[in-house]
């Protein structure tokens, strides 16, 4: 997985996030540190959640504090609802608020098993991964963590959803990972409609094949309310462009 290059010369704060509090899933590597990075660049105190790499999240840890602001290690299963809603509390106990949930993990194929091409060639063990579950299963980490967290995030407060590639250049890759970012961005469209009336925005980034640190500042962008304060249910591709930065 690609490292962030973070360079401070590169990407300068100004406070867009000061005194936020921020929950960044997967924030143990790539987009998620990155993320977790600008944040705290930008002023806000970050829970970092992570399933296993303990040193890896420890990085993690080093490159918010080094930033002048807080970070909290939640270790855990965000598949498991009941973690989730612990979890949540923990930031709320250790920041005093909720301000921005970033959901960067999801059901995916990758690393796992081949991916699946033809319909007519998917093995019949794929079938309970992913063709017989509803949306809300392969989702599962995004639909828990936005349920726990949305009794806590104020009117303002963001949700952002990674969404893997955009969905044209994941139907190229697969069937089931097509279908998996296809929901990301349902789900996204949809939890944005309904939480309109309460002030939160819901957006979704699709960073493509862009490094972590290329990708991170639409996060910023997305969360921060003097950026965006008047979009949701955007998903933004980042698919294009000069990489030379």
């Amino acid at each position: 997985m690609p490292r962030p290059r973070l360079v401070p010369g590169v990407y300068r704060g100004s406070g867009k996030l000061k005194g936020y509090s921020t929950l960044v899933t997967a924030a143990d590597a790539g987009i998620g540190r990155a993320v977790a990075q600008l944040f705290a660049r930008e002023g806000a105190d970050v829970a970092v959640v992570y399933r296993s790499l303990h040193e890896d999240a420890e990085e993690t840890r080093r490159c918010v504090e080094g930033e002048g602001t807080r970070c909290l290690l939640l270790k855990g299963d965000v598949g498991d609802e009941a973690w989730c809603q612990r979890a949540v509390q923990r930031v709320v106990a250790a920041f005093g608020r909720i301000d921005v949930l970033v959901n960067n993990t999801a059901f995916t194929v990758h690393g796992h098993r081949p991916q699946v091409q033809d319909a007519q060639a998917v093995p019949d063990e794929q079938d309970p991964l992913t063709w017989q579950l509803p949306p809300h299963e392969a989702l599962a980490g995004y639909f828990h963590m936005a349920r726990a967290a949305l009794p806590y995030l104020p009117r303002g407060g963001a949700i952002i959803n990674t969404g893997g590639w955009a969905v044209g250049e994941a139907a190229a890759q697969g069937l089931d990972d097509a279908a998996t970012r296809g929901a990301i961005q349902a789900f996204t469209q949809s939890l944005a409609n309904r939480l309109q009336g309460r002030g939160i925005r819901v957006n979704a980034v699709a960073p493509g094949l862009a490094r972590p640190d290329r990708a991170a500042p639409a996060y910023v962008f997305l969360a921060a309310p003097v950026c965006s304060g008047l979009i949701s249910g955007l998903v933004l591709p980042i698919v294009g462009g000069a990489d030379e930065v």
